[in-house]
């Protein structure tokens, strides 16, 4: 009899040691790690993401290309991707914002692109150029 309270103590000792750790709650399991783009705004944004990459958000800038000089017409300003806009208007003051009142205005993602300018007066000859974007920002380019 005694022999059986001591493997009952011996036993209930064990269980004590051994249950905790053989013991798997899923709930309890730590997801796991994805990381990626957590910012709402980013193009590439990822919502299965849980921790947050470094410099990977991707974000487009606005791009308005401007003029001060009205002599050459609508200009037609082509990027080396196809996109194009023409400016229809001139500003008497460089713009302070991206609002597009005259045409020039394209949404790109970071990068430099080439342009070219091609005038309605064919009297005026505007080269073109490049230009680089940052992203989630106004960038600006006067034609001249």
């Amino acid at each position: 009899m005694r022999q059986n309270i001591i493997l009952a103590r011996l036993a209930t000792i064990l269980a004590l040691f051994i249950f905790p750790f053989s013991h798997c709650d899923k709930d309890d399991a730590e997801p796991p790690r994805i990381e990626g783009c957590m910012d709402r705004s980013a193009e590439n944004f990822n919502s299965q993401a849980n921790a947050s990459c470094s410099n990977c958000c991707e974000y487009k800038g606005s791009l308005l290309f401007w003029t001060d000089n009205p002599s050459c017409g609508t200009l037609t300003v082509k990027l080396e991707n196809g996109q194009q806009s023409n400016i229809v208007g001139y500003y008497y003051l460089a713009p302070t914002n991206c609002v597009n009142q005259w045409g020039g205005y394209f949404n790109l993602k970071d990068g430099t692109y080439s342009y070219t300018v091609t005038a309605a007066n064919p009297a005026c000859y505007i080269p073109g150029g490049e230009v680089t974007v940052i992203g989630n920002r106004c960038n600006y380019q006067k034609i001249y």
